[in-house]
């Protein structure tokens, strides 16, 4: 019966499939602030075959190499070869480093996969540019915030105040107000390396 329950919500069918350890990601927040150049498809795929060399050799040895939350492992190479794979939009990989660029395509894949940030982050401004509204009572609504690292009108916060408020709700642009819409009562049961990823 539960697994009848568990094939028909699409995030939790995800999970369920991919054969994840835990329930890290039921949804995400961030955009990855990546926008512009990057490395090339040759660069990418060289740092996505260093990404299974990496996932097999941590396999054969059973272990995460001592690697915080699953970086190292098979399951961290795949999601981050996955998130490269999909992710919408160009991403500035200039310069990164091949485990830099694995955090990133873990980030892509919490972001772009696992979650979805889009649904309600992703409107006519753009890919999680926000301005989606949603209704809240007679008359009251709220919007959506732009996430990107737009200088102007993006979302600016320091990985603190972004786990803090993924954790508890806490609105920094409003003066510590709560987030009403944001599934933070979620996300809250991610790792701290998940979030990482997700800002980087």
């Amino acid at each position: 019966m539960i697994s009848k329950l568990w094939k028909r919500i699409p995030i939790l069918t995800a999970v369920v499939e991919m054969k994840m350890p835990r329930l890290t990601a039921t949804a995400a927040v961030f955009a990855l602030g990546l926008w512009g150049g990057g490395k090339s498809d040759a660069q990418v795929n060289s740092v996505i075959d260093a990404l299974d060399r990496q996932g097999e050799d941590a396999e054969h040895r059973g272990d995460d190499a001592g690697r915080g939350d699953h970086e190292g492992s098979r399951f961290y190479a795949e999601r981050s070869r996955r998130g490269l794979e999909i992710t919408p939009v160009e991403l500035s990989l200039e310069g990164r480093t091949d485990r830099e660029i694995a955090k990133i395509g873990y980030g892509s894949y919490l972001v772009n996969a696992v979650g979805d940030c889009t649904g309600c982050h992703t409107g006519p401004a753009g890919f999680l540019a926000g301005g989606v509204r949603f209704d809240i009572g007679p008359g009251l609504f709220v919007t959506t915030r732009n996430l990107t690292p737009d200088p102007e009108t993006g979302l600016h916060l320091t990985e603190e105040q972004f786990i803090e408020a993924t954790r508890t709700g806490k609105d920094f642009a409003d003066d510590g107000a709560q987030l009403l819409v944001m599934p933070w009562p979620y996300l809250r049961w991610m790792t701290l390396g998940d979030l990482s990823a997700m800002l980087i």
